[in-house]
């Protein structure tokens, strides 16, 4: 029957045509959830040695030279700046270092800039003193400037248990070529 054979070809034609876009979905979750693997391998590659490890339900770190070697549940923190409930200590070597200095330092230690939004950088505490300045820079976790005495700004980070680390920085910075910075001042927690 002719019929029946034009019918099998049309669905056989519709059926392939939609398989490719049914499929098409899964196929771009196990892309994203790749790339996210290879990102975190990344993040971590040459990082590990200087690694604490620590197994769930014991209180004291131990040192793995690669994450392979511990099996369970991995919390990972750097070992120099935290204790063993994942909060960094206060870092005291920044004091009289640039500001360009010590975020280097802080972001190499894992702390995390608290970004503000965009609009932020059109505030009054922006608009003054090194603000402008700062923010070009893409220094979104600026909180704000003086523009008026010791020129002090204020920068927030934050450590993996969400606890605000204060930079407050003194002095002129210049965008002109010249090497005046502002230098930090005072380093605390926000309480």
């Amino acid at each position: 029957m002719w019929w029946c054979e034009e019918v099998d070809s049309r669905v056989f034609a519709w059926k392939r045509a939609n398989m490719n876009k049914k499929h098409i979905y899964p196929i771009l979750g196990v892309i994203g959830s790749l790339a996210s693997i290879v990102a975190l391998f990344l993040a971590f590659y040459g990082k590990v040695d200087s690694l604490a490890i620590k197994i769930n339900g014991n209180d004291n770190p131990i040192n793995a030279n690669r994450i392979s070697d511990v099996q369970g549940n991995v919390i990972i923190n750097q070992s120099s700046e935290t204790n063993v409930t994942g909060q960094f200590h206060v870092p005291t070597n920044l004091y009289g270092l640039t500001y360009h200095q010590a975020r280097k330092e802080l972001l190499g230690k894992g702390w995390i800039p608290n970004k503000r939004h965009w609009l932020h950088g059109d505030t009054v505490n922006m608009k003054s003193g090194n603000g402008p300045i700062f923010w070009k820079k893409g220094y979104f976790e600026l909180d704000s400037c003086s523009g008026t005495g010791y020129a002090y700004c204020r920068f927030e980070f934050f450590d993996p248990s969400g606890r605000i680390l204060v930079i407050i920085t003194e002095g002129e910075e210049w965008s002109k070529g010249e090497d005046i910075h502002a230098t930090v001042a005072r380093v605390y927690f926000e309480n």
